[in-house]
């Protein structure tokens, strides 16, 4: 085979090994995304902003992320329309954190721990 006979092949199987490195790289900064929104949540109990109830609503919607993620890696390879639902779902998780965060409900211990509203050891009797 003469050189320029296999420069088509060269050029087919580098475009390979970058859009495997695509695919990897995309899949990674959905899973960095949610680790954020993760984040997130937890901030927003700890402070008392996202309530016991607004948690596993949101936690909820993690999960549906994740079961989008593992149906769409189940074949191996993740098309263009699998990716952009995951971002449009990522995208909707996001919106419904910053709101259920800056809404008028509020944790009734604001983060503390059950009983330990006061600074007292124990919140149940005095010291």
């Amino acid at each position: 085979m003469s050189k320029f006979r296999s420069i088509p092949y060269a050029v087919l199987t580098g475009s390979l090994l970058v859009g495997g490195g695509a695919y990897a790289q995309s899949m990674s900064s959905i899973d960095q995304r949610q680790d954020y929104q993760q984040d997130r949540i937890e901030r927003g109990i700890q402070s008392g902003q996202i309530t016991r109830s607004e948690a596993a609503r949101l936690e909820q919607g993690e999960r549906a992320i994740d079961r989008a993620q593992a149906r769409a890696r189940a074949d191996g390879v993740v098309t263009q329309q699998e990716r952009a639902r995951i971002d449009r779902m990522t995208d909707r998780e996001s919106r419904d954190i910053y709101r259920q965060s800056h809404d008028s409900q509020q944790a009734w211990d604001r983060g503390q721990q059950w009983g330990h509203t006061d600074g007292r050891q124990d919140g149940w009797r005095e010291p």
